[in-house]
């Protein structure tokens, strides 16, 4: 893509259209500082949607992931971001037969800058990163929470 990326006022070097690339900035550099402190108490793992995946399949790991950890992290961006509440909403009507399935969000975003014709101006544009926690402890087993809700995650369900 033509331009540059900013996030939070910094210069980026990644591509916003190589989703891989991204997805990795996303989880090495900004969810570290949006989850705060590593916490021992509790096990995380952390995934990816893209519009690309096949529903079926991420609601099946995910199914099994959130049984298997305390927690799970899923996170993207842009176009990709329809794909992951659509997944997410499914994997919550899932457990709603068993067990409630607690949910936490977080919305940041990239900044696309992209030179205008004339080169005292330039278009920015908002691109959005979500970021959803995912967790089936209830309020007094996850300590986890107080973390979430000190970094401006907020409670869905």
């Amino acid at each position: 893509m033509e331009g540059r990326v900013q996030y939070e006022g910094t210069n980026v070097e990644i591509d916003l259209s190589n989703f891989s690339q991204c997805s990795e900035y996303i989880k090495n550099q900004i969810l570290p500082t949006m989850l705060g402190e590593p916490n021992t108490e509790f096990n995380y793992i952390t995934t990816k949607v893209s519009k690309n995946d096949k529903i079926k399949d991420k609601v099946s790991s995910l199914e099994k992931n959130v049984k298997d950890n305390n927690f799970v992290i899923i996170a993207s961006y842009g176009d990709h971001i329809q794909k992951m509440v659509t997944i997410v909403e499914i994997l919550k009507k899932n457990f709603a037969k068993d067990t409630k399935l607690h949910q936490w969000n977080r919305l940041h975003s990239f900044e696309h800058i992209k030179p205008e014709k004339n080169e005292l101006l330039e278009v920015r544009t908002k691109v959005p990163i979500m970021v959803t926690a995912l967790s089936l402890a209830d309020e007094k087993e996850a300590p986890q929470k107080l973390t979430m809700a000190s970094n401006q995650f907020y409670r869905q369900s």
